[in-house]
């Protein structure tokens, strides 16, 4: 009994090493296909490794061999987990950076929008000046031209007035003649006859002052200022049509040449009204004479009509 107990310890002892030397085993072949694995997805990255080459030749020199190369697997893992963290560490520096470039670069970009937005404000703005220079130039233009044809109608008033007066006068002169005619064929006394030539003289003086008057300075006078108004009318006509051009964006362009024309029409209508103020000054001049004048055949006219009746 003894000898068969001792023989099923030997026998437990041994399954029990061989157990031992099969798990050992196993395990090798478990590492060893890590290891395998660990090359063979470093050979895809394209990053080998020189330490895992050399522990695969290693892990075929014997047990004990592999055990130091168990341990230096462990270290190389530590490793591989020390620089795989160095490079993410490097990767976001670098993406980062990449950031920061990229941004930069948009700041950059986004500089030249605000640049090429702030050059178009600016032109913007030039031609914003421009327009409403031009814009007042032909207001000015229009508001003279306005004040300037008050001026005429002012004149033209004047005018018509005189013309009236001049029209009285030529009435009476006509008058004063049928009378003369009248008398001359009575009776001649000396006091008629003396009547009949003071009305004569009157009469021809009157008609001759009367028709420089009327047929020359007003007729003159007359035609200046007609003209003035005809030359300040285009001139605000100008100016409004440059106003409509400036206003448009299809026609902005014309407005400076409107503009253009409208001042040679000012100053065109300005010489001509000049010309018209000159011509009523020497019409008004005229008619204080002929208003002497006409007082005088009153005088004689009705001092014949006295004796006659």
């Amino acid at each position: 009994m003894k000898l068969i107990n001792k023989a099923l310890i030997i026998i437990s002892l041994v399954s029990s090493v061989m157990s031992c030397k099969l798990y050992d085993k196993l395990l090798d072949k478990v590492e060893e296909s890590l290891d395998k694995q660990e090359v063979s997805v470093r050979s895809s990255a394209s990053k080998p490794d020189t330490n895992a080459i050399t522990d695969m030749q290693d892990s075929d020199v014997g047990a004990s061999e592999q055990n130091s190369g168990r341990s230096g697997r462990r270290a190389r893992s530590l490793d591989d987990y020390s620089q795989n963290e160095q490079e993410e560490v490097v990767n976001k520096v670098d993406s980062s950076g990449s950031e920061a470039e990229q941004n930069v670069a948009i700041v950059k970009e986004d500089k030249v929008v605000v640049e090429s937005l702030s050059d178009k404000s600016k032109q913007g703005v030039i031609v914003n000046e421009e327009t409403k220079e031009l814009c007042d130039k032909a207001n000015e233009i229009k508001s003279q031209a306005e004040t300037r044809l008050v001026e005429v109608g002012a004149i033209t008033k004047n005018l018509e007035q005189i013309k009236k007066k001049l029209d009285e006068v030529k009435t009476e002169v006509t008058n004063a003649e049928t009378d003369f005619n009248k008398a001359r064929r009575g009776s001649n006394s000396e006091s008629k006859q003396k009547l009949l030539a003071d009305l004569h003289k009157a009469i021809d003086k009157v008609r001759n002052s009367r028709n420089y008057a009327d047929l020359i300075l007003y007729n003159e006078a007359k035609g200046s200022l007609e003209s003035s108004e005809g030359s300040f009318n285009n001139a605000k006509s100008q100016a409004e049509i440059a106003l409509s051009d400036i206003k448009s964006i299809y026609r902005a362009s014309g407005g400076a040449y409107y503009i253009h024309k409208a001042k040679e029409a000012m100053e065109g209508a300005e010489k001509l009204l000049e010309d018209a103020q000159r011509d009523q000054s020497t019409l008004k001049f005229r008619m204080n004479q002929v208003e002497v004048d006409f007082s005088k055949l009153k005088q004689a006219h009705e001092a014949l009509v006295g004796i006659m009746n």
